[in-house]
């Protein structure tokens, strides 16, 4: 099922080619997938790939692509994150990928920013805010215009022959290309910003320890659009009792679990701590 979203060009001092805000992908797919439609054409020297993205597909698993810009013979700028969870570059070519190691991918946000110019080949990676080495890739060389932008899937043709086993599950969101290298002070202000039910949504979030945690859960009933966030950071969304409605007339209760209104706690759920 294709999905189609405009992104915005917006004349700034700095061009911005691309920017689209959130997308889902809730299961593994050779279908599903959104078409990016730049209106300026991009003809490359140099860029700052941006985005946002949270997945609970494990390393080691599968390889799955992140952002995918091809023309009508040719792979002209993909990103994925590689099965070994490094982050693969790959400048017009399907085999000779620049490669980072970096922190992995999991369910909570992840801001991850590639950066590359052409007079250099200096090229980057940033995990929210955070640089890695500068290595160098693809001297001279200049992104073509012509193709067509490609989220949650890997087009081996021009818009299509997708492969589920490559496509991305989970969110991507604030996806925003530059026609230039932007400072690692300016990617820094971009960031700027088992959890279970019987039958609910499951969020892998990281482990509740003696240290305080701030833990946040937000759900909206029309969308059914549920999300945790811990200390701040954004987990993916999920999808959880749309259209259902809070009843009132209840007792709030803290540091237990009653399984009906007046039965007794059960001490082995109870809560032991500060809160």
């Amino acid at each position: 099922m294709k999905l189609s979203a405009l992104l915005l060009f917006c004349a700034a001092s700095v061009a911005q080619e691309l920017s689209v805000r959130t997308l889902i992908f809730s299961s593994e797919s050779s279908r599903n997938f959104v078409e990016l439609t730049p209106q300026k054409p991009l003809d490359l020297s140099s860029f700052t790939l941006c985005l946002r993205v949270a997945t609970e597909l494990p390393q080691w698993k599968r390889e799955f692509i992140l952002f995918a810009y091809r023309t009508q013979d040719r792979d002209e700028l993909n990103l994925w994150r590689e099965s070994d969870g490094r982050i693969g570059l790959y400048l017009r070519t399907s085999s000779e990928p620049l490669l980072f190691t970096v922190p992995a991918l999991g369910p909570m946000q992840t801001h991850l920013c590639v950066t590359w110019e052409s007079s250099s080949g200096a090229t980057a990676v940033f995990v929210d805010g955070k640089k890695s080495l500068t290595k160098i890739y693809k001297k001279y060389h200049t992104v073509s215009s012509g193709g067509r932008v490609v989220i949650g899937q890997d087009p081996d043709t021009l818009l299509g022959d997708f492969d589920a086993k490559q496509s991305f599950v989970g969110e991507i969101s604030d996806i925003n290309l530059w026609s230039s290298v932007l400072p690692h002070s300016s990617i820094k202000e971009i960031i700027g910003p088992y959890l279970r039910s019987s039958e609910g949504a499951l969020f892998t979030v990281p482990a509740l320890g003696p240290m305080q945690t701030h833990l946040c859960v937000t759900w909206e009933s029309s969308s059914g659009a549920t999300t945790v966030f811990v200390d701040g950071k954004k987990s993916l969304t999920k999808i959880y009792k749309k259209n259902h409605t809070v009843s009132s007339g209840g007792t709030v209760l803290i540091g237990q679990f009653r399984q009906f209104y007046k039965a007794n706690g059960d001490s082995k759920s109870f809560f032991n701590s500060s809160l």
